[in-house]
């Protein structure tokens, strides 16, 4: 009787690891089509979203789908919000789901919330010079250019070399230029 139940138990975990293991391929598959091959499907990224919770598999996607908007200047925010939400549900330390949250509150004008998101994924990944640059720019929309400048600071600190840090540095000084008063430029 006991060889019995140790034989369905095996074979029960046998099927059980089957399943798993077929739905992890057919998940990897789904991300290779959505990262390499068909980047613009959206039911690949559905699968993949909907698929197995796997946590690096979601934020690959979610990062290829965001540059892919980006890129194409169509930025869908219902559908960057579900990934967004779905990689902060996951792991509530998840900074790209907090990146890709702030994205959708700026473009939905909503700078103090925007604030608020990327300083959440600057916490969680204090070194990421795109999340610092993009509080700079946040920082500089809003008025706040002492705050910006801060930020400006860390990033060139980390890494002088950072995508577009001389234009948002430009942006800066030129910010402050127009907000000196004409009485100072005068003298």
């Amino acid at each position: 009787m006991l060889n019995k139940l140790i034989r369905l138990v095996a074979v029960t975990l046998s099927i059980i690891t089957l399943i798993v293991y077929s739905q992890a391929l057919i998940q990897d598959r789904m991300l290779v089509k959505a990262l390499f091959t068909d980047v613009s499907n959206a039911k690949n990224y559905s699968d993949i979203l909907n698929g197995l919770p796997y946590y690096q598999h979601i934020e690959k996607a979610a990062v290829k789908l965001y540059n892919n908007q980006v890129n194409n200047k169509q930025l869908n925010c219902d559908q960057l919000k579900l990934w967004g939400d779905k990689l902060t549900q996951i792991n509530k330390r998840n900074p790209q789901g907090y990146y890709l949250l702030t994205s959708c509150a700026e473009a939905e004008k909503n700078q103090k919330k925007a604030i608020e998101l990327i300083k959440r994924a600057i916490k969680y990944d204090p070194l990421n010079t795109q999340y610092l640059l993009g509080a700079a720019i946040l920082y500089l929309n809003s008025g706040d250019l002492v705050s910006s400048e801060l930020y400006l600071e860390r990033v060139e600190a980390i890494d002088p070399k950072t995508f577009n840090l001389d234009k948002i540095v430009a942006a800066l000084n030129q910010r402050k230029l127009q907000s000196i008063p004409e009485t100072n430029l005068a003298k």
